[in-house]
């Protein structure tokens, strides 16, 4: 076997090596921590927003930057022009997500996607996700536009 051989071989494993690397953090790794996202932070905020309990899910899953950039004030009446457009949420559902490798680094976030269902229209929301001191609590939300572009919101 000649040199040009062997290094066609070994760049072939390479990528291999990366791939499976890829498919093994996502599943293995990434996976895991999205659905505890989802099952531990999204869904109960969420559901607190759906009984219009805004100061508990405020208070208990907004990080303190998300609170210095949004007042309670701000928030809630951000809630309140929404159900007027749009009526009362009704139901919410998950649609993509993204994540980082590691949760080392402090530019390390999640954006949750999810569809809202209100009375009279639906909505996307994204949410940023991060964690801090030890939990993971909502940074930042935006609206997903039609053309996949994101407008700062309160959600």
């Amino acid at each position: 076997m000649d040199l040009k051989n062997i290094l066609i071989i070994f760049l072939v494993l390479i990528v291999l090596g990366g791939f499976f690397t890829a498919i093994y953090m996502r599943l293995f790794v990434m996976e895991p921590r999205i659905k505890k996202i989802k099952n531990g932070l999204i869904t109960p905020y969420l559901e607190l927003v759906r009984k219009e309990e805004f100061k508990q899910a405020y208070n208990q899953y907004t990080s303190k930057i998300y609170q210095t950039r949004i007042s309670f004030d701000e928030y809630l009446r951000f809630y309140k022009e929404e159900e007027l457009k749009y009526g009362h949420l009704q139901s919410f559902e998950f649609t993509k997500d993204s994540s980082p490798f590691t949760e080392n680094r402090e530019s390390d976030l999640y954006q949750i996607v999810v569809r809202l269902q209100f009375e009279k229209d639906w909505e996307s929301a994204v949410f940023e996700v991060k964690k801090q001191n030890g939990s993971y609590q909502i940074n930042g939300s935006y609206t997903e536009n039609q053309d996949d572009s994101l407008t700062a919101s309160s959600w």
